[in-house]
């Protein structure tokens, strides 16, 4: 246990800040490794979707590979990976390779915000 004089150093996070920092790691795993229970809850049936059809589309997407970058600042980004080895221009990862022209690497310099929450988020 370490004994502090104060925390002086420290400050709230205030949203909308935004600030340039680097890509520290990448982490590829499946979908439902990322994301916790409360997100997948959160899904609803489409109308006029089975329960089944419903089940089937959400096993679907526990099992898409995403990739989860960090940053010094130890903002996150979450991206879901291709099928194949092609992305669609609409993709999350088309927006970062179109913002930062390059595909995510480590060491890349990237921008991130604090959101309304006070969450760092990188800016795609």
């Amino acid at each position: 246990m370490e004994n502090l004089n104060s925390l002086d150093n420290y400050s709230q996070v205030q949203p909308g800040l935004r600030e340039k920092t680097k890509i520290t790691a990448i982490r590829k795993a499946k979908a439902r490794e990322i994301f916790g229970e409360q997100y997948w809850n959160a899904f609803r049936n489409k109308p006029n979707e089975s329960p089944e059809d419903f089940g089937n589309r959400m096993n679907h997407a526990k099992e898409q590979d995403v990739i989860e970058l960090t940053t010094e600042n130890g903002a996150t980004l979450v991206i879901s990976l291709p099928h194949g080895t092609q992305y669609h221009p609409k993709s999350k990862l088309a927006g970062f390779v179109k913002l930062y022209r390059s595909l995510p690497k480590i060491g890349i310099e990237v921008e991130t915000e604090n959101d309304q929450n006070g969450y760092r988020k990188v800016v795609i």
